[in-house]
């Protein structure tokens, strides 16, 4: 048996050809792989990723967080940490604009619905603040 029978005949006769469908989907699912292994490897040791969304929403909306707490008719700021735990202690939070101290409020965040019950307002930059660290 000649060299090349031997070859021929240790890789077989019938070869599949190979499309350019064939060559992009590989090439797609091998970049897909690449991102998401350099996703789990940084995982892998602790490194955060920033969330995209809340960076996009903070440049197009850039006010200053600010949080309120209310009581029966008097409202002050409170510390912005302070009112992130606060606000994740209570049993509803939901959308109320309302102006306190000339500054729109978008969430109020109670526990009860009388009037002798604290409430705490937050602005929308506030409430992506306390969802990002809290």
């Amino acid at each position: 048996m000649k060299k090349t029978d031997l070859n021929k005949t240790l890789r077989g006769t019938s070869k599949v050809p190979r499309t350019k469908f064939a060559s992009k989907t590989v090439n797609i699912l091998n970049v897909t792989l690449v991102l998401i292994s350099a996703i789990l490897i940084l995982n892998l040791f602790n490194i955060q990723i920033p969330n995209i969304g809340f960076t996009i929403q903070n440049a197009i909306d850039p006010e200053d967080p600010a949080c309120f707490a209310s009581y029966q008719d008097s409202a002050e700021q409170i510390n912005l940490n302070y009112c992130c735990h606060e606000a994740k202690k209570q049993l509803e939070c939901i959308n109320n604009k309302q102006t306190i101290n000339n500054i729109e409020s978008d969430i109020t965040c109670q526990t009860g619905t009388n009037s002798n019950t604290i409430k705490f307002h937050l602005t929308n930059a506030a409430n992506r603040y306390c969802q990002q660290n809290y």
